[in-house]
């Protein structure tokens, strides 16, 4: 139907167009009703054909709908964009990943948009004040459910559900009643509304701000609660509908989609408000624990980009109205919204971040601001404009749902340090605190009374302990110097002096993180042990026997270097290859076994287990291809001479990984084969054993004695069998966890290092590390010191993330 003015004349039709701001005509009479008849008509409940008069544009009546609906935009978009208030608090209490934490607010978002459809076809039909009444009840609900809930469920129900719900019963209907009063200043007085999230985003922080370090989280929450519910009071006490009822009316208007307008709107406006509401979410756990700022500046970077945003949704829409219209000014919003969150990821300090939250804020704001305005343009029929409002709402929901949740999970994968700072702000440091609380307590107990069990417990825990004072230190330091170079009163000298000892305090933090990490790192149960490496060729047939032989010399000549005992267990060349070797003078190796004698050498080498590949270009090769081989590594638990060591292993004891009971292991003599003369060829020095239980075997013939062959093969059996034991427990621990250690230990068949001989280059493909200068490392110097170094370093993070998920299944539980 057409917004055109009533065809009627004489007084008594001017005085309905100014006082109702509709009159209506009958389809089949054309002559003039009286104000008497029109409101017998307005009392009937059945849809008659209507023509409804233009939008007064102004007035008491029409303004008091936008001061209603400020308010209506306060109590829900401008309590949803400040969930910064609750990201880190409850990140930090509930031990949760920034993305878990997102879906409460993202929910919110989602319910506010998704019955839009619902709610808007409601106020069409003449339920808009039933939808605020009930939006308010629900929104109170869940606030002030919110304050007593203690786990991730009854916040996910209370603020996420609860509210979002309520929020959505109250939006949708009151931004279709506001675009019932204005037609050319639509566009203002819409944004006019939309500054009440501006104005919430100012006050709730405030509110949080001032309120939690006085009375807790809980009474804050409440405090909020009763903001609004004193504008919720205030909002039932202005609105009016203007329009009639329309009580017939699909839930869905289909016919927009066969508009192109409408639905190239639908689709743009879900990808932009897909990162929108990103930045609102993260803002303030940016500014803690990316730059180190303080509680109270990451409460200002929340207020300020909301402030920001109140002239961010006035002035686009004043140039709209005025001078270029809604979508010419729309577009280049959206661009410029677009650039600011792109260049987040440069700002690197707290000055940075002031300015750029203003910029964001005010573009962010804009977009918040002409969404609705624009969206209510796209409706001429204003008896519709509640649908599909409402439709567009629904569409775009999904965008608000997934938005901040994926962006937090991308921070996440990323393994950045902004998520590196929540994990020690959450799990990892309470546990460093406990378990440092717990060494001072043993350590009080034991200075009136010694007892060996609590003094190994102490020693156990001297480490952690002695590790989170130095961290704490740094950190005290970092935050009194970053205070001293940021304080505008301090001398200039002095902030100076205070900025380059801050570079190097944050240097030292880093290191001391990587030290406390690995203090709370379980030990593992070999750790304390000597190690076998052995060597065995994978895929590459006689290239790949070849570059055994490299690597077998590689970790020799780095025992050698550090001053390891190294000792060969077994060295056996291939049967098929003779005594042919390559043109460096590589030896076809079958076999080959190296015992590192120091104890811990276990923690060293452990991370050196898995599938080795070689990229080079083979001697025998005549077309100058480059060949992939692999050598297989394994690196077992060894024990002492006489089978005991460090920590009182007993091979003796059924209890422990190295035991074998003799009756299940089959012996076999055989003489040996291959090089080693005339005694070894006709004696049966050789041992093969083999543990009937597991199929596990092992021969050994590399010394002229049986004897010494026969405690060896002892040796490398006891190890396989403690190994796979080892294993085994680590398995089924893993299922117990939902399968977390199966996907971060390093099995055999991994591929974990890659020797590219034509690009000089050393890649780790666990820890990302590419080194050059090859041959350094393949003669165990100092480069390959780095690439050991960091997959130990990669396999502490993983265990670090083993223990924060074995922290989360204790706290669910």
């Amino acid at each position: 139907m057409g917004l055109t003015q009533p065809a009627t004349t004489g007084p008594s039709s001017t005085e309905v167009s100014s006082t109702d701001d509709v009159a209506y005509e009958s389809k089949t009479e054309t002559t003039t009703h009286s104000p008497q008849s029109i409101r017998s008509v307005e009392a009937q409940p059945t849809d008659a054909a209507i023509t409804i008069g233009p939008p007064p544009d102004g007035g008491l009546r029409a303004w008091l709908q936008i001061v209603a609906g400020h308010l209506v935009v306060f109590t829900t978009w401008g309590y949803i964009i400040s969930f910064g208030i609750f990201q880190p608090y409850y990140m930090q209490e509930l031990n949760l990943e920034p993305s878990s934490v997102s879906w409460i607010g993202s929910i919110q978002t989602c319910l506010l948009f998704v019955i839009g459809t619902f709610t808007g076809r409601a106020f069409d039909a003449g339920y808009y004040r039933p939808c605020l009444i009930s939006g308010f009840i629900m929104q109170l609900v869940g606030i002030f459910t919110t304050s007593v809930a203690t786990t991730y469920w009854q916040l996910f129900l209370s603020q996420g559900l609860c509210q979002g719900l309520g929020c959505g019963l109250v939006f949708a209907p009151t931004i279709a009643n506001m675009t019932t009063y204005f037609s050319k200043k639509r566009t203002l007085a819409l944004s006019a509304a939309a500054c009440g999230g501006g104005t919430g985003g100012v006050i709730f922080p405030l509110i949080a701000q001032q309120l939690i370090p006085q009375v807790g989280f809980r009474w804050t929450v409440r405090a909020m609660g009763l903001v609004v519910l004193v504008s919720s009071v205030i909002i039932v006490l202005l609105v009016r509908p203007r329009l009639p009822p329309r009580k017939a009316g699909p839930l869905v208007d289909w016919g927009a989609f066969r508009e192109m307008t409408y639905v190239l709107f639908a689709i743009s406006m879900f990808i932009t408000l897909w990162a929108t509401y990103f930045a609102y979410f993260y803002a303030r756990a940016f500014s803690i624990d990316r730059l180190g700022g303080s509680q109270s500046t990451s409460f200002n970077m929340l207020m300020i980009i909301n402030a920001v945003g109140i002239p961010g949704r006035l002035i686009p829409a004043f140039l709209a109205d005025r001078f270029f219209g809604a979508v010419n000014v729309f577009i280049p919003t959206i661009l410029a919204a677009a650039v600011c969150i792109f260049a987040w990821s440069g700002v690197n300090s707290i000055t940075g971040d002031y300015i750029w939250v203003i910029f964001f804020g005010y573009f962010g704001a804009g977009i918040q601001g002409m969404f609705p305005a624009t969206t209510a343009g796209l409706t001429k029929d204003l008896s519709k404009s509640g649908v599909r409002i409402g439709m567009i709402f629904s569409i775009i929901s999904v965008a608000s749902l997934t938005g901040p949740p994926l962006a937090g999970k991308l921070v996440v994968v990323a393994h950045g340090s902004y998520i590196g700072a929540q994990i020690w702000a959450g799990v990892l440091l309470r546990r460093a605190q406990s378990l440092s609380a717990e060494h001072d307590d043993l350590q009080k107990s034991l200075n009136s009374s010694f007892d060996a069990a609590k003094a190994k417990r102490a020693g156990e825990l001297g480490r952690v302990a002695s590790a989170l004072r130095d961290w704490e230190t740094a950190q005290s330091s970092i935050l009194e110097l970053t205070s001293m170079a940021q304080d505008p009163d301090q001398d200039p000298d002095l902030a100076s002096i205070a900025r380059d000892e801050l570079e190097g305090e944050r240097a030292k933090l880093d290191l001391l993180e990587k030290k406390l990490k690995e203090s709370l790192t379980p030990k593992h149960a070999f750790a304390h042990l000597p190690c076998m490496v052995e060597f065995r060729p994978g895929p590459g047939g006689l290239e790949g026997r070849y570059f055994t032989d490299t690597l077998f010399k590689m970790y020799k000549a780095l025992c050698a270097r550090r001053g390891y005992r190294a000792n060969v267990l077994k060295y056996e060349m291939a049967e098929a290859a003779g005594d042919q070797s390559s043109s460096s003078g590589e030896q076809p190796v079958q076999e080959a076994i190296l015992e590192i004698q120091d104890e811990g050498a276990y923690d060293l080498f452990r991370g050196e287990a898995g599938m080795h590949r070689v990229q080079r270009i083979p001697s025998t090769e005549s077309k100058g291809r480059v060949h992939t081989s692999a050598v297989a590594v394994w690196v077992l638990p060894s024990f002492p001479e006489g089978g005991t060591g460090g920590d009182n292993v007993d091979v003796d004891d059924p209890e422990s990984d190295f035991y074998i009971n003799p009756q299940d292991v089959k012996i076999e003599t055989m003489r040996a084969r291959g090089a080693g003369g005339q005694h070894v060829n006709k004696t049966e020095s050789a041992i093969r054993m083999t543990h009937v239980p597991t199929g596990t075997t092992v021969s050994m013939q590399d010394h002229r004695s049986q004897q010494r062959n026969r405690e060896d093969a002892w040796k490398m059996l006891r190890s396989r069998i403690a190994s796979q034991r080892a294993e085994q427990r680590e398995e089924e621990a893993a299922r117990l966890r939902s399968s977390v250690l199966s996907q971060a230990q390093i099995t055999r068949g991994d591929k974990i290092r890659t020797y590219n001989y034509n690009q000089d280059r050393c890649t780790d493909h666990r820890a990302g590390l590419d080194v050059h200068n090859l041959p350094d490392v393949l003669e165990g110097g100092e480069t390959l010191d780095r690439i050991m170094e960091a997959a130990r370093e990669w396999l502490v993070g993983k265990e670090v993330e083993m223990l924060v998920m074995e922290e989360e299944a204790k706290a669910k539980k």
